[in-house]
């Protein structure tokens, strides 16, 4: 499992935003989005994560507050 900090460069108030993939991208793994924060700069980085070929970027949402 990898866990990437999509919010560690923000430049305004946001919550963490987590990342959250398999260790080897593979089909079977669940990418999920913890939190979502309110800092556009995520999408960008949503958009550039390496998440398995032909897998969606973002496969589910858990919101923990």
């Amino acid at each position: 499992m990898k866990i990437t900090n999509l919010t560690t460069a923000s430049k305004i108030y946001t919550s963490n935003v987590y990342l959250v993939t398999g260790t080897w991208n593979s089909l079977d793994d669940i990418n999920t989005l913890v939190d979502v924060g309110r800092d556009s700069l995520v999408i960008e980085k949503i958009n550039n994560a390496r998440t398995g070929v032909a897998k969606p970027k973002v496969e589910q949402v858990i919101l923990t507050h």
